[in-house]
């Protein structure tokens, strides 16, 4: 189970969760295996750690997978996971 910011809870959705994080790679070389490693390593992570996780460690888990050797998508995800709305947003994030 995932809890949400407001509380509520939804059932853990692979698919949303590959999507997000397809959107972050678009027009960016990579290999559908790729993805399904970055997924399964959290998963796998999230398995062993937790029975409802809260949405945040989602964001913030693949943030820090995609952080090193996926900069780009890293700083898509990172817009839309933590709602930017102006351009200090992405210099304080990359600084």
């Amino acid at each position: 189970m995932v809890v949400k910011k407001d509380w509520s809870k939804e059932m853990y959705d692979h698919s949303k969760l590959k999507k997000a994080i397809l959107l972050a790679f678009a027009k960016i070389d990579f290999t559908n295996e790729e993805i399904e490693n970055l997924l399964n390593t959290l998963e796998i992570k999230w398995q062993s750690q937790w029975d409802e996780i809260p949405s945040s460690v989602i964001g913030d888990d693949v943030l820090e997978l995609l952080k090193n050797d996926y900069p780009v998508p890293y700083v898509r995800f990172a817009s839309v996971y933590k709602s930017f709305v102006s351009l200090d947003d992405f210099k304080n994030l990359i600084q």
